[in-house]
């Protein structure tokens, strides 16, 4: 059973590899390369946060991955709070995705796009009792 379990492993990886080494090369551009993976450049960077309380939190923004992934690390030292984000432009929906993740087991996906000089993403909406409520996030 393990034998079969790791060859179909194997096999799950080297399909992505191969269909993700296609792409890159069927279309014939560099990874990355279309203009809209820019958009986030303005958040590269160290940040700190400045509550109204005057408590901090700090930010850590940076390309990964050849330039292809924006990557926040987010810590709140006082509420013992930390996140991560995985920010990546997918030029076959013309979105911008984001995974988040936290030390307090929230994982959340959002995706969006520019719209003027905003750039949004949202989360799925939830259905609760009350009514509907979607997350976003506005980086501008």
């Amino acid at each position: 059973m393990k034998l079969k379990c790791r060859m179909l492993c194997m096999g799950m990886i080297a399909l992505l590899c191969i269909a993700t080494r296609s792409y890159a090369q069927g279309n014939g551009a560099k990874p990355c390369s279309a203009p809209e993976a820019g958009q986030l450049d303005f958040w590269l960077g160290d940040w700190v946060i400045t509550y109204a309380d005057n408590s901090h939190a700090y930010s850590v923004v940076d390309k990964k991955m050849d330039g292809c992934v924006v990557h926040e690390q987010f810590r709140d030292p006082g509420k013992n709070y930390v996140s991560e984000s995985w920010n990546v432009y997918n030029p076959n929906i013309h979105k911008w995705q984001q995974t988040r993740v936290d030390n307090q087991g929230a994982y959340l996906q959002m995706a969006g796009r520019l719209d003027g000089s905003e750039l949004i993403v949202y989360a799925k909406p939830k259905i609760l009792q009350e009514g509907n409520l979607q997350m976003r996030a506005v980086y501008y």
